[in-house]
């Protein structure tokens, strides 16, 4: 699946996608709302929840939601994860 792909899924679909297939990464709050980040094929996926609720679902590849800092964090996982396999 691409991200493009994913984009055009109806938000049933593209949660059923994370709950089965994506890689959970982080959470972080912003703003009062909570946000999980997940990684699922080439993409990363951010669920902002508010108040318990899906509030929205963003699909993205890089950009201003990956600093330096992220990367560095998802490649020690990364690492971490490829070590138990």
């Amino acid at each position: 699946m691409t991200i493009y792909n994913y984009a055009k899924l109806r938000i049933e679909e593209k949660e059923s996608l994370i709950n089965n297939e994506a890689l959970y990464l982080e959470n972080y709050s912003d703003n009062g709302n909570i946000i999980n980040v997940y990684y699922l094929n080439t993409f990363f996926i951010e669920v902002v929840l508010c108040k318990g609720m899906v509030k929205d679902i963003l699909p993205y590849k890089r950009g201003y939601k990956m600093d330096k800092r992220n990367m560095h964090a998802i490649q020690k996982r990364n690492a971490l994860f490829s070590l138990a396999a």
